[in-house]
């Protein structure tokens, strides 16, 4: 019983200890961090289009841009599985799973509350302060005023959707596993197939399909419950991860989410996203057994801290005038290696800063 009681705190705890780290999913996540960043810094943007069009020359600049674009996208349903799987860890290891819920609601709600406020006062373009920065304050104010879903939903800054999409899916992912139903994941993939399935009709459709299917409302119902769910299924069966596998599953998610995107067939191609990430998920868990450390996974602690950060310096690059600087510099293929590299350096190495006070720990790592 005092055996139990001792346990009880770290039981409670939404961090894992050393002890429970995987190395291969701290691994995996560095490099989802990555994938965001190169989302938002773009490099090569545009030039695929105006290759396909003949308007440029620039063939492998054009081939790059498409496979990072479509190879970074794995990264934000990664984020969403390795919740769920974490998530039912600590359900399947004694704890309540009311009480796991509420802690990690706790946990995403003060980051994205912390890192939202900061945001706010952080000009995206220097053209808005053309008028002051009173003016540009007094203007966010008054748009949020009235637009006040548009901060319930993103925050201060775009890519914090992630955060209200993943307490839909926690909070659905679990008030099915309380309802004990049998098949878990299957009620989650078909609001997927629904989603997918309005993304094929033009979005000003009319009836059900652009009221309900084609909302804001629907997507993060429909994409991250179905994430966490393979999650919270992936550690709740008791299937073996082998890595040969997953990298096949992988792979073959990856191809065929290229290929369709390639023939300009968006919605089937949103269908290879799923094994494309669960592949990667498998394989960072059949690489987590054993062993040492790694250097990448001791930087993978630090993903969220890079999640919420990078944009700052994006913000802050594009407004310095610092990027045509460094690119007539380093030249075309030079600028946009580093401006990314430049933006995950620097985002890393604040969430490290930031990790060390006690008080500012929980919104980095």
């Amino acid at each position: 019983m005092n055996r139990d009681m001792a346990k009880l705190p770290q039981m409670l705890s939404v961090e894992p200890t050393a002890k429970d780290r995987l190395q291969g999913v701290d691994a995996f996540r560095l490099l989802a961090a990555l994938a965001v960043v190169l989302q938002h810094t773009r490099p090569f943007d545009g030039v695929y289009s105006a290759m396909i069009r003949g308007k440029t020359q620039h063939y492998l600049a054009g081939i790059l841009e498409i496979t990072i674009k479509q190879g970074a996208r794995f990264a934000v349903p990664f984020f969403f599985t390795i919740s769920g799987y974490f998530l039912c860890n600590k359900v399947m290891n004694g704890q309540p799973p009311i009480a796991s819920l509420l802690l990690y609601s706790k946990r995403i709600v003060t980051v994205w509350g912390a890192w939202s406020i900061l945001y706010f006062f952080i000009p995206h373009d220097a053209s808005v302060l053309e008028q002051g920065y009173f003016y540009f304050i007094s203007s966010k104010v008054h748009y949020y005023g009235t637009h006040l879903s548009d901060l319930l939903k993103n925050g201060a800054v775009g890519h914090f959707y992630f955060f209200p999409n993943l307490l839909v899916g926690i909070y659905l992912t679990t008030l099915l596993y309380l309802l004990r139903v049998r098949y878990l994941i299957i009620i989650p993939a078909l609001w997927y197939c629904l989603y997918l399935f309005s993304l094929m009709y033009p979005p000003q459709s009319e009836g059900i399909f652009s009221n309900i299917l084609q909302s804001y409302a629907f997507q993060m119902f429909a994409e991250g419950t179905l994430f966490v769910a393979i999650g919270w299924w992936l550690r709740s069966t008791s299937i073996r991860i082998q890595t040969g596998p997953a990298i096949a599953i992988s792979l073959a998610g990856f191809l065929y989410l290229l290929v369709f995107e390639v023939l300009e067939m968006p919605a089937l191609a949103h269908i290879g996203i799923v094994p494309y990430t669960v592949g990667l998920v498998m394989l960072s868990l059949s690489l987590s057994s054993g062993g040492t450390e790694c250097y990448l996974a001791r930087l993978g602690r630090y993903s969220l801290g890079i999640y919420t950060s990078h944009m700052l310096y994006v913000f802050l690059i594009a407004n310095s005038g610092y990027g045509m600087r460094l690119y007539y510099i380093l030249g075309y293929y030079g600028y946009m290696i580093a401006h990314s590299t430049f933006v995950f350096s620097l985002s890393l190495i604040l969430s490290i800063a930031l990790s060390k006070p006690k008080r500012f720990r929980p919104l980095v790592v």
